[in-house]
């Protein structure tokens, strides 16, 4: 019966101890982040402008929303992927160098806002959706030349 006993107790320590281990675990979890997703998005140049002010605030990111300029000087709206109007590349590397030189230790897990609306495509254009692919493609360009998730 001790011998019982004795395995009883042993058996109440290592899951006394496997339960200790997890709740430290459990404390030690990765911090909860904040990502700034609001009705006022910051462009490039806003984000640049106010990078102090921003890192004041407890985010952990930010969505920022693209505006390049078209060869005619008309501003070009990244979230608005679902139109016919090609993309250039060019149209949207002053908003790289823009989040480059606005980069923050402290603002991590930045994101580009893109959306299909508004839009002039049916969704049932393969010619279109091409061309919503090449935005897209133009969009994973800038987030990765300036350092975005």
């Amino acid at each position: 019966m001790k011998t019982l006993q004795k395995y009883f107790c042993l058996a109440v320590v290592i899951g006394l101890g496997l339960f200790y281990n997890s709740a430290n675990e459990a404390i030690a979890a990765p911090r909860i982040k904040l990502i700034e997703a609001g009705w006022e998005r910051p462009d490039s140049a806003d984000l640049l402008a106010h990078i102090k002010e921003i890192e004041q605030t407890p985010y952990s990111g930010i969505v920022v929303m693209i505006k390049g300029k078209d060869d005619d000087g008309k501003t070009v709206v990244m979230q608005n992927t679902f139109t016919a109007q090609p993309w250039k590349r060019k149209w949207f590397e002053q908003n790289i160098k823009e989040l480059k030189e606005a980069k923050s230790p402290q603002l991590t897990d930045n994101f580009v806002r893109i959306g299909a609306n508004p839009g002039d495509i049916d969704w049932f254009d393969d010619a279109g959706w091409k061309q919503i692919v090449d935005h897209w493609k133009i969009i994973a360009w800038v987030a990765k030349q300036s350092g975005l998730e």
